[in-house]
Parts: C-alpha cells; sequence; structure tokens
C-alpha cells in the first residue's frame, strides 16, 4: 500500500481490499467481477441498497435547478421542507434542525450548542461532557474526545479535557441500579460542572451493546433531575435501524439534542442533521446568531437535501420497514444456530443491527494470532461477504431491503468460514 496515492486510515493494514467498480442492490462487483455481498450496508448507511435511481435522479434533477446555496447566504426549498420532515419524524418537541454533512459534524454541532447553551443561561463552567464506555461519536478531535475506545486515545491524544467515561450498565442490573454509575460521576465531578450525558442508544462500533430496558428512562429522569442536556447520537441507531424510526422511542424518552446521519441519504450525498428541543434552540439563538461562529460549508446542501426527502418517500411508498422486520427476525434466527459453533459465544442484536461475540480461543492455532480479525475478514471476502470484524465481534447491519436468501447466502458464508477456522481448514 506504501506506493498508492490513496489514504484510508482504516484500510492501510488490513488485508488487501477490493477494487469496487460498481454497486447493484445487495452486492459490490471489484475489478475482477467478483460479487460480494453488502451485509454492513456500506458504513451502516445503503439502508435501502444500491442502485436506487430514483434517488439518483432526484439529486441530479435539484443540481440542474440549484446547483448551490451556503444555508448561511440564504435558504433553499429543499432543506426548509427537509427540516420540516425531520421535525414531524423526531420525538416529542424536536423542532429545529441544523444540517451538517456527517455524523461527526452533528456531534461537533451538538457540543458546541451545549457549550452556548449554558454560557447564555449564566452557566459557563458547565462544560464537562459524560459519556459510555465503547462509544463512538466521530473522527473530530472534540467528537473523539467522547469515544470510549482506548486505542484512539493512545493514538491521538491528549484529547480534549472535560469528557469522562461512564460504564455500560449489565443488562443484569437491577431497575433501580441502571443508572447510578452516572450519578456517581456527576456528583464526583460537581453537578454544577456537567453540562451533558452523551450517548447512542445502541453502541455500535464498540461492538452492538444493547442498554438494559429502562436505561433510557432512567438517564433522561437523572439529566431532568440535575439540569443536564441529554444528547443522542443516532447517526447509526437512526431512520429505523434498530426497529422504530429513532431507537429512542423505544422507552419514549425526548432527548434534548438529536443527532442523524448515516442512511439519512442512503449515502447518496453527505449529510446530517442535528435536531434540537426548543429550549435550547432559544437559548442559544437569544439575541440573534451572527455572531455565532458555527456553520459547514455544504451543511444542507440542496443535492443530499433532495436525496434525503426521496430517501423518505420511499421508506412510506415501499413499506420498508416491514422488509427490516422480516430481515431482522430471518437473520436473527439463522444467527442464533450458529452458537452451535464453540467459537460463537453470543448473537446479539437489535433490528438490523446485529453481533456475533467469538471465541477467539477456540480457533485452530494457526488462526489464534494478533491478526485473527484480519485472517477472518480475508476469508470472509474469499467466500464473497463484506461484512465488519473488529475485536472478535463480526457486525452485520444489512440494507433494509435485503432478500431472505441473500441473509441465507452470508449466514451459510459466515457458518462455513467459522467452522474451518475451528477445524484449521480454512
Amino acid at each position: 500500500m506504501a506506493d498508492v496515492a490513496l489514504w484510508s486510515l482504516n484500510a492501510v493494514d488490513q488485508a488487501p481490499l477490493p477494487h469496487i467498480v460498481r454497486a447493484e442492490q445487495w452486492h459490490y462487483v471489484d475489478a475482477t467481477g467478483a460479487t460480494y455481498i453488502d451485509a454492513v450496508s456500506g458504513h451502516w448507511s445503503v439502508v435501502l441498497g444500491h442502485g436506487i435511481e430514483s434517488i439518483a435522479n432526484a439529486v441530479v434533477e435539484q443540481l440542474r435547478t440549484l446547483d448551490f446555496v451556503p444555508l448561511v447566504r440564504g435558504t433553499h426549498p429543499a432543506a426548509m421542507e427537509l427540516s420540516e420532515r425531520l421535525a414531524d419524524l423526531a420525538p416529542g418537541d424536536l423542532r429545529h434542525v441544523f444540517f451538517g454533512t456527517s455524523g461527526t459534524e452533528a456531534v461537533e454541532s451538538a457540543l458546541k450548542f451545549t457549550r452556548l447553551y449554558f454560557h447564555r443561561t449564566g452557566s459557563p463552567q458547565r462544560s464537562k461532557v459524560v459519556y459510555l464506555d465503547g462509544a463512538y461519536h466521530g473522527s473530530s478531535l472534540g467528537s473523539l474526545s467522547a469515544s470510549g475506545d482506548d486505542n484512539d486515545h493512545k493514538l491521538f491524544g491528549p484529547l480534549l479535557p472535560g469528557f469522562v467515561r461512564a460504564p455500560i450498565p449489565a443488562r443484569s442490573a437491577g431497575q433501580e441500579h441502571l443508572v447510578d454509575a452516572i450519578a456517581e460521576i456527576v456528583e464526583r465531578e460537581g453537578p454544577a460542572r456537567v453540562a451533558a450525558v452523551l450517548f447512542e442508544p445502541v453502541i455500535g462500533s464498540g461492538g452492538v451493546l444493547i442498554p438494559p430496558d429502562g436505561w433510557l428512562r432512567a438517564l433522561r429522569e437523572l439529566c431532568d433531575r440535575y439540569g443536564i442536556l441529554l444528547i443522542a447520537d443516532e447517526v447509526s441507531t437512526g431512520y429505523g435501524r434498530t426497529g422504530p424510526f429513532f431507537a429512542v422511542e423505544r422507552e419514549q424518552i425526548v432527548p434534548d439534542i438529536l443527532i442523524a446521519g448515516k442512511a439519512i441519504t442512503n449515502a447518496y450525498f453527505p449529510l446530517s442533521a442535528t435536531i434540537v428541543r426548543p429550549h435550547v434552540y432559544d437559548v442559544c439563538t437569544a439575541g440573534g446568531t451572527l455572531r455565532i461562529a458555527h456553520d459547514y460549508t455544504c451543511g444542507g446542501h440542496p443535492a443530499g437535501c433532495a436525496a434525503a426527502l426521496e430517501v423518505l418517500r420511499l421508506f412510506e411508498d415501499e413499506d420498508v420497514f416491514a422488509s427490516a422486520r422480516a430481515a431482522s427476525a430471518h437473520l436473527l434466527t439463522r444467527l442464533k444456530s450458529l452458537c452451535e459453533l464453540p467459537c460463537v459465544k453470543e448473537v446479539r442484536g437489535l433490528g438490523l443491527m446485529v453481533a456475533l461475540q467469538l471465541r477467539p480461543e477456540e480457533f485452530h492455532e494457526r488462526y489464534r494470532q494478533d491478526d485473527t480479525d484480519e485472517l477472518l475478514r480475508e476469508a470472509f471476502l474469499d467466500n464473497g461477504v463484506l461484512c465488519s470484524l473488529r475485536d472478535s465481534v463480526l457486525k452485520l447491519l444489512p440494507a433494509f431491503t435485503i432478500p431472505l436468501s441473500y441473509i441465507d447466502t452470508v449466514v451459510d458464508a459466515i457458518s462455513y468460514v467459522l467452522d474451518g477456522a475451528v477445524r484449521g481448514s480454512l
């Protein structure tokens, strides 16, 4: 890879990646003609599958009519309509939408709006943010400071001060103790210094870790008790990935700030949204916003908004949620049968956000190495499946529209590879 101009940090040290030249529905095609089922919907974002002509047409038509206007210079119809649609879809009174071009930017917006909120309410000392172990909130220095991955802190540290990590509650935790650890952190740091709790309803990159029932409600109650803003990062879980349109709806809570991305345009154009409740918006905009240095050049780009509107139309017209429910039930049933393999410790998931926890010690000695994940990832590619594997957690997040026959092919390939890794026959 040393002589290649393209630099993708996550790919440099992996096994040779396919050179993809085409995408069709639920699979990729590389330069040799080999096909790979996309079991992670691009980067968890191609929820409707690849090659959706109506989305591409919406983007092209928008570019022909209005190619670009930055939202600091003027509004445009697509942004106005999309913000209204998102406000209608968001739970409770989440109403005001700020556009960016990535989940990272949306998280940065949430963090800056939190700072601004407490500055303007006379509590600038409230700057600390509590986040969860295993969490991932983005790749900028600010969002990475809320990363629960020790390796990120090691490689890019020192990160920004004021971010405090909390443990994930065990699924066996009693209802009265669900947020004890976070409450202890708030008391230790000082309630008058804690500004927000930033969380993923399901921790995605950290292993598809699902909090116990009641945790979301308990977290909302804790933040209300201390006057802390609650920020839900739904970049991965939003748009029906775990079942409801937004995952916080599972327990009928309304965060103060909600972040959406990834699926918002089916990855046809970079776009994200930071949605805030009126009490946050009113404080942040009191006295005007001309002196607030916060905007993104292409945030709310007309083409991105047009793509997002077409995605919402397809969700409504093609009963995408019914397809997702059927795919989820079939995938979880098939995967649970793999628990018979000694190397599979657990299958967990919500909706189409699913993971297999592996036992690498059960693999044949030739696969019990520091690069076990890489060896398995290469074997999956050899068997026509593109998936996500890190720290012995195999993650599957396919498109909502994936046919059940494709799921069978994916699970059969996983079974073949894992069985071969145990027997030493790959």
